[in-house]
């Protein structure tokens, strides 16, 4: 006999011996405004019997029916984690070297990269609004009903369905997007949002301190050059907004601003990675993608100790495989990619991408030996049906 019918063996033979029974059944019949029958032994078994099941159903219900309260009919569940808890905080320590990765109830997936805190603001089945405190967060949503908002500070993203990536550091925000369509809402933003389609990628950084900088400067640095010096025929002061422009998600009047020569210019001044990046963003994002080839490959060869030239070769690998058609230099950018140590959420992509890179530039082996790889360390990952083609399985 199996656990569940020695309860309920067990449950028969207490409700029978138990002395509250005749009460319980003479209520029953009193509220019917039905006379009690006389309590025969067959009835009485009866009584017992259901009397029985009901506490049986109490009792072992919440083993029957899942740990989690069942919804009431009609109302959207909120969303669970795979322990069974509903979703809440989420955090990948600093110390750990591989992503966390959580299967929602409906589907979704989010994966952390370390050091990475996720908390839950709303969760009541209509609506899922999560904060991104710090660190780098991919989204793979289920399309559904459920709104989903990520707030990360300087930008909230509203999504319905599709895959993203999320970046929250000190003074920026990076979103992209790799599937579907978001819309990122930002004061930031010119007219306050901006939506971002495949393959697209935008920061949002706090107000730029240059124009505070460039008054204790002297005039040399940002301002239109004087008859006296010919020689300097830099940007023109016109260009010294691009960068404010480009924040905002302004990438058109960016590039207007500084044009061809300007923006090669400030790809030699540049100081910074996250100023390379965003000069990279400009030519991207205004329709002229081979002038953002040399601000990617100056972020990575000044910056490669920093973890973001990892992004910046990535970005670098799309560029030439998916727009430039150039699969050799994508195959360069990629391997860069993933010597730099790219982010946890990264990695596979770099991986399959260079599998796929490979394979077009015809080193079919050198594809081959990425997609074994990638198969090893992600069995389950998004990638593998492709690359299980491309090993001919």
């Amino acid at each position: 006999m199996d656990e569940k019918s020695l309860a309920l063996d067990r449950l028969l033979k207490a409700a029978h011996d138990d002395p509250r029974r005749e009460r319980i059944l003479n209520r029953i019949a009193a509220r019917r405004h039905v006379a009690q029958p006389p309590l025969t032994t067959g009835r009485l078994a009866f009584a017992a019997a259901a009397a029985a099941l009901v506490v049986l159903a109490v009792a072992l219900g919440s083993r029957w029916l899942g740990s989690e309260p069942r919804q009431p009919t009609g109302e959207p569940a909120p969303l669970y984690v795979s322990d069974g808890g509903a979703l809440a905080r989420l955090e990948a320590p600093d110390a750990s070297t591989r992503a966390l990765r959580e299967v929602l109830s409906d589907g979704s997936r989010i994966e952390l990269a370390p050091g990475t805190l996720l908390n839950t603001v709303k969760n009541d089945g209509r609506a899922a609004e999560l904060l991104l405190e710090r660190g780098q967060a991919t989204f793979d949503i289920v399309p559904g009903k459920r709104r989903w908002t990520i707030d990360a500070g300087l930008g909230s993203i509203e999504v319905i369905g599709t895959r993203f990536t999320v970046e929250r550091t000190e003074h920026e925000v990076i979103v992209a997007v790799e599937r579907g369509t978001v819309r990122l809402r930002s004061a930031r933003l010119a007219g306050g949002e901006r939506l971002l389609h495949r393959g697209e990628r935008i920061a949002v950084a706090e107000p730029s301190e240059e124009p505070a900088r460039a008054a204790t400067q002297p005039p040399e640095a940002d301002e239109e050059p004087s008859v006296t010096a010919p020689a300097r025929e830099a940007a023109p002061a016109s260009a010294a907004r691009w960068a404010e422009l480009a924040r905002r998600g302004q990438f058109d009047e960016a590039y207007g601003r500084l044009g061809t020569r300007g923006l090669v210019e400030q790809t030699e001044r540049a100081r910074s990675l996250d100023e390379l990046m965003l000069l990279a963003d400009v030519a991207r994002l205004s329709g002229h993608p081979r002038e953002a080839v040399a601000p990617l490959e100056q972020a990575i060869a000044s910056f490669g100790s920093q973890r973001r030239a990892a992004v910046a070769a990535f970005t670098l690998g799309r560029l030439q495989a998916d727009v430039l058609a150039n699969p050799a230099s994508a195959v360069e950018a990629f391997e860069r990619c993933l010597a730099l140590g790219p982010p946890a959420a990264l990695h596979g992509d770099a991986l399959a991408r260079l599998a796929e890179a490979r394979d077009r530039a015809g080193d079919h082996e050198g594809a081959r030996a990425a997609a074994r790889e990638y198969l090893q360390r992600y069995p389950e990952g998004q990638h593998a049906r492709f690359l299980d083609t491309l090993l001919g399985r």
